[in-house]
């Protein structure tokens, strides 16, 4: 005789989560502990802004090595961010500075305006 396969059960079914998602009282996206002046990162505008996506593309070596770095901070006690806020953090504080060089704030430049392709170069 040969064996029969398990007979499927129905999943049980759960009622939907109500309340405030748990992930989002705890999520540190301020980069405080890292003593940066950048109030807000990890989000695009500051407060009460929506987030935009920011996609990249950087040396393996370079990212494993970010990640690497994140990681050492990450290391330290206390609360962290997540490894997209301590980025955006970064990208936050090289604005500020070249805001400061500049004199002031940068007027934003609308997406579409920076071509997303750089030319092939070689063959």
């Amino acid at each position: 005789m040969r064996p029969q396969p398990p007979t499927r059960r129905t999943p049980a079914s759960l009622p939907k989560a109500t309340g405030p998602d748990p992930a989002a009282l705890t999520a540190d996206t301020s980069n405080s502990r890292r003593g940066s002046s950048a109030s807000s990162a990890g989000r695009a505008g500051g407060a009460g802004s929506s987030v935009a996506k920011l996609t990249i593309r950087i040396d393996p070596d370079l990212l494993g090595r970010a990640r690497s770095a994140w990681r050492l901070q990450a290391a330290d006690p206390g609360p962290y961010p997540s490894f997209g806020s301590w980025v955006a953090g970064l990208i936050e504080e090289a604005v500020a500075v070249a805001e400061h060089h500049h004199g002031g704030r940068l007027t934003p430049t609308p997406p579409g305006a920076i071509p997303n392709s750089h030319p092939r170069t070689g063959a």
